[in-house]
C-alpha cells in the first residue's frame, strides 16, 4: 500500500475504491532477482535502467512472476520488503487461480 500511495503527490487524490485480488503462483514459476536488479533501482523518479530491466523480463517471458525489492521501504536489517510482479504476457498467466476481489478500506490517516 505504501508503494501505491507514494505515487501521489496529493494523497487525497488517491482512489478509494480499491480492491485486492490474490493469485496462487506455483513456486517454480517465480524468479527471485532481488540481488540482480539495477544498482539504481531505488532512485526516484525511476531511471531508464529500472524500466529496461522490467521490459526485458516481460519480453523474455522466462518466469510468470518476479520478486523485486520494495522501493519505499529500503532493505532494513530486520525487514525485507518486496513486491511480486506478474507477467501478463507469460503463457501461464491465463491459467492462474485468483481469489477475490476483496474491497480494501484505507485508513483515513493514510489519505489525509
Amino acid at each position: 500500500m505504501l508503494e501505491f500511495l507514494a505515487r501521489f503527490e496529493d494523497r487525497t487524490a488517491a482512489p478509494t475504491d480499491l480492491v485486492l485480488v490474490g493469485a496462487n503462483i506455483p513456486d517454480e514459476s517465480v524468479d527471485d532477482r532481488m540481488r540482480r536488479v539495477p544498482s539504481d533501482w531505488y532512485v526516484f523518479p525511476p531511471p531508464p535502467t529500472a524500466r529496461a530491466f522490467g521490459d526485458r523480463w516481460v519480453a523474455e517471458q522466462r518466469s510468470l512472476a518476479l520478486i523485486v525489492p520494495a522501493v519505499v521501504l529500503l532493505r532494513l536489517p530486520v525487514v525485507l520488503e518486496r513486491n511480486v510482479l506478474i507477467n501478463p504476457l507469460h503463457s501461464k498467466f491465463s491459467g492462474l487461480n485468483y481469489e477475490g476481489p476483496f474491497r480494501i478500506r484505507l485508513d483515513e490517516r493514510l489519505t489525509a
